[in-house]
């Protein structure tokens, strides 16, 4: 018997439907990011930029915050503030996870390809 063979399309309506039946049995978390690829919608904006800038006008001599603008289905949120990263998981990981780390090294973090892969490959 031949192998079956999958179209992308194939692929990923199997995909959709596999990551919708672990959410409905409560496996997954429901995360926004999760929410658009069983939707087929994308998950990256690319009108975005890959990292924002925000500041605190109660706060005007405060640094920046950096905001990593990526989607991903490892974060939530991540953003640098004065030296320390901030993690919120797209999982049931509870709470936020801060990471001391310098400007560059989160601006490396937040520009590259895949956030998931570089936090478990040089952050923790």
């Amino acid at each position: 018997m031949a192998a079956k063979t999958w179209t992308t399309a194939d692929k990923l309506l199997w995909q959709r439907a596999r990551i919708a039946d672990h959410v409905a049995k409560g496996r997954l978390e429901a995360t926004p990011n999760i929410k658009n690829f069983i939707a087929g919608k994308p998950m990256t904006d690319t009108a975005k930029p890959t990292v924002g800038f925000k500041t605190n006008p109660k706060k005007p001599n405060a640094g920046a915050t950096i905001v990593a603008n990526q989607a991903s289905t490892c974060f939530d949120n991540l953003e640098w503030t004065d030296g320390v990263a901030t993690a919120t998981f797209a999982n049931k990981t509870q709470g936020d996870w801060d990471y001391e780390m310098s400007r560059e090294e989160f601006l490396a973090w937040a520009t590259s390809d895949s956030l998931g892969e570089t936090f478990n490959d040089e952050i923790r």
